[in-house]
This record gives structure tokens, C-alpha cells and sequence, in this order.
């Protein structure tokens, strides 16, 4: 169609002059930054260089059977002859093309600070939780609220390492909870990152491992202790009752 030919267009032939990241969000810019192309992985989306591995995932695995991969949207022809593509089988994801400071305009413009290399000071995730009343799990969900880059698992993690109920009202939390957010913010990005997302070389007492069980209500007996899955923020998500406080330090657990 003719928003298809006005894309290649506009990248055919060009110098890929970038690769950056800002949470969730991906882009190549080309030319010095007079084009970009910006990449949303959505759930299910992935990038695939020809030979080599595809990113392998805990819910969903990438065809690799024939090239270009199944579900690919874009192909991206080098000019060394190497070969990228953008799959995504749910459709979820999302190209996107800017033009020059794509970082100053939607959707980039309106990203929270990134989570991974711009965590903010605890002062800002203070007066940033102070006016949202919003379930502590949605809030992080938001991209535009406190950070940008966390997902629906990574989001469990962070709330289950810093022991804090997801359906707590963010405003609601206390320094010590906030100290204990953020901690877990750094702590669960850096150590994910370093294990290149290999969920094999998590630590072996993190959640991650026992939240993948289909479920969307009831609770189950883990090794960490007894995982409940409910919707918050309206995502499936799962949390330890006995190990997850709201409100203040030393309340009960719900």
C-alpha cells in the first residue's frame, strides 16, 4: 500500500548512522539522525539477524524453519548483505518513522525516564507516586509515570524483590517502601540485562520461575512459597500474600 512504499522510501538506501533505546522503545536513525525508524517488540515481537540465534522467550519461541523468519513485517536488506527482520506473530508491536529529533516528538517525547540507565532519584519517584492513586503495579506498567522499560513480569519481580503488594496505592507508599522500590528497580534491570535475558541464569529464588503457570486467579505452592495470581492494572499478575505488604512498613498482608 502506499504508506508500505512511502516507508521504504524513505530508509531504502540510507546510512544507518544509530541503534539507541529508551525503555521499550527502539529506533535506528539514519543519515545522522534525519530518519528514524522506530520499533515497538509489542508481546511477541522480535528482531532476528540472519545467522544467528533468535531471541529466545519464556511464553513464545521465533520460526526459524526458513528465512525470512514467519510473521516477518519488515526486512531490512544491509548493504555487507546481511539481513535483519522484524517478526511479530500477534501483532502487537509497532513500526513507526519520524524525522529528525524523533526523541523530542511522540512517542519518545512522552517516556518516562529509562529504567535501566536513568533510574530516578528517590525524590522524583516520590513526587512522582504522590499523585497517582493508582494500584503500584499499574503505575509501573505506565511508561509515561515513574520509569520507562518495565513489562508485566519485570513489574512482579521488582514488587516481590522490594516486598510490596501490587494492588497497594502507589500514593500510599512510605520512604522506606520507595527506597525498597527502587532498589528492586536497579537490582532486577541490571541483574535481567546481565544475564542477556536468559531466564536459565536468573537467580533461583526469584519469582520469574513460578509465575508462568496459566493462571489468572487461584494460587499455587512454590518453592519461594505460595504464589497467588490475580488481575491488577489489568494484567494477570503474580505476588507472595504472605511476603507483599501494602501500605506502610509492618502492615498486613492482603
Amino acid at each position: 500500500n502506499e504508506d508500505d512504499e512511502a516507508a521504504v522510501a524513505a530508509i531504502a538506501g540510507r546510512k544507518v548512522s544509530a541503534a539507541k533505546r529508551h525503555g521499550k522503545q527502539l529506533w535506528l536513525e539514519f543519515d545522522e539522525g534525519a530518519t528514524a525508524l522506530l520499533v515497538h517488540l509489542g508481546m511477541t515481537g522480535s528482531c532476528v539477524v540472519r545467522g544467528q540465534a533468535a531471541p529466545t522467550y519464556q511464553s513464545f519461541s521465533v520460526d526459524e524453519s526458513a528465512w525470512p523468519p514467519k510473521h516477518t513485517k519488515l526486512e531490512l536488506e544491509l548493504s555487507d548483505g546481511g539481513r535483519i527482520a522484524y517478526c511479530d506473530p500477534r501483532r502487537f508491536g509497532r513500526l513507526k518513522l519520524r524525522g529528525a529529533d524523533a526523541a523530542r516528538v511522540p512517542p519518545l517525547s512522552q517516556l518516562a525516564p529509562d529504567a535501566l540507565t536513568a533510574l530516578p532519584t528517590a525524590e522524583a519517584i516520590r513526587a512522582a507516586l504522590s499523585t497517582k492513586r493508582a494500584p503500584i503495579k499499574a503505575v509501573l506498567l505506565d511508561q509515561a509515570a515513574v520509569v520507562a522499560g518495565v513489562g508485566n513480569w519485570v513489574a512482579d519481580e521488582v514488587l516481590y524483590v522490594a516486598k510490596i503488594h501490587p494492588a497497594a496505592p502507589a500514593d500510599s507508599l512510605d520512604a522506606a517502601q520507595r527506597a525498597a522500590l527502587r532498589d528492586a528497580l536497579r537490582h532486577v534491570c541490571e541483574t535481567a540485562c546481565a544475564a542477556n535475558a536468559d531466564a536459565r541464569r536468573f537467580p533461583a529464588d526469584w519469582l520469574f520461575h513460578h509465575r508462568w503457570a496459566k493462571q489468572t486467579t487461584g494460587s499455587i505452592s512454590t518453592p519461594i512459597g505460595r504464589v497467588k495470581f490475580d488481575t491488577v492494572g489489568g494484567r494477570t499478575t503474580a505476588f507472595l500474600p504472605a511476603v507483599q505488604r501494602r501500605g506502610g512498613v509492618g502492615a498486613a498482608a492482603a
